[in-house]
């Protein structure tokens, strides 16, 4: 992963990428001054060249903090087991370590 932290810039950046043996994810924007939140699949083609490109836009205001804090909040309320808890958390990583082992090979 690429990481840019300029100590210049006067303009508000988000933005990472995902690099892969065929390809890239890029997403940048958080909203606000941030711009637009965008992510971009590069698709690289046998023949090289300009990558397949295909970029989608998320225009609208992101309200999944919220909402996402709002379960929360209700959850302890009502004393139940959150939707995302330790077994949903050990999954991921589950998946996270299988996609490192097969980026190794």
């Amino acid at each position: 992963m690429k990481r840019h932290c300029p100590s210049t810039s006067t303009k508000n950046l988000f933005s990472f990428e995902i690099f892969g043996l065929h390809g890239k994810l890029e997403v940048t924007g958080l909203g606000g001054s941030y711009g637009t939140e965008r992510l971009a699949h590069y698709a690289m083609r046998p023949e090289m060249g300009p990558p397949d490109t295909i970029i989608w836009e998320y225009p609208r205001p992101d309200g999944s903090w919220e909402a996402e804090f709002g379960a929360f909040v209700e959850d302890v309320k009502l004393a139940r087991q959150p939707a995302g808890g330790l077994d949903e958390a050990r999954a991921a990583l589950r998946i996270v370590e299988r996609v490192y082992e097969g980026s190794s090979a």
